[in-house]
């Protein structure tokens, strides 16, 4: 259940903390920019920080914690591993083309790894509808972020956030049934 809490508190803060963010700035939201933009205004950089920087501490202190399943601890501490690369990689991102292009790098490397997480997470737990429901959910809102990265829509912090919802809420529930 300590397993569970952690992740609950970092899930929760990640959220509440864009949620601030979103408050305080709410262009993206309208426009379609990135949830990475609120790294770059002093008014959110200290609530995105806080965000990302709880998420990621609090899963890889889970991974460290997990003695059911190998390879869940291990990919809760790439998890947060990867969000906290995403966090150091967003502040310089838009100085040149090279830090942009490492941040995208890393932002589509973790992207790609919660989609597969979510496979793991929903066959894992295979005969539950709700794990179901929500990676499909989760396919669902990566579907529109990989077309809106192909230029067909304009709905990336949308898709960002719906993508983080669902693999969030698919993470607790199968940590809660789990660990």
């Amino acid at each position: 259940m300590r397993i569970f809490r952690l992740l609950a508190v970092g899930q929760f803060s990640f959220f509440i903390c864009l949620a601030v963010c979103t408050a305080l700035i709410p262009h993206f939201a309208k426009t379609g920019g990135g949830v990475s933009n609120y790294g770059l205004y002093a008014k959110t950089i200290p609530f995105y920080t806080l965000g990302f920087a709880l998420s990621a501490i609090t899963a890889i202190w889970a991974g460290t914690l997990v003695k059911e399943s190998r390879l869940l601890g291990r990919s809760l501490i790439i998890l947060g591993i990867l969000m906290l690369a995403v966090l150091a990689s967003t502040y310089p991102y838009k100085v040149n083309t090279t830090f942009d292009f490492i941040h995208q790098g890393v932002s589509q490397v973790l992207f790609v790894f919660e989609v597969w997480f979510g496979v793991w997470l929903a066959f894992y737990y295979r005969d539950q509808a709700a794990a179901k429901l929500l990676f499909i959910a989760q396919c669902v809102s990566a579907l529109i972020a990989l077309l809106t990265i192909l230029g067909l829509f304009h709905l990336l912090f949308i898709s960002q956030i719906l993508t983080g919802l669902s693999f969030g809420a698919l993470l607790l529930y199968a940590t809660r049934r789990t660990v």
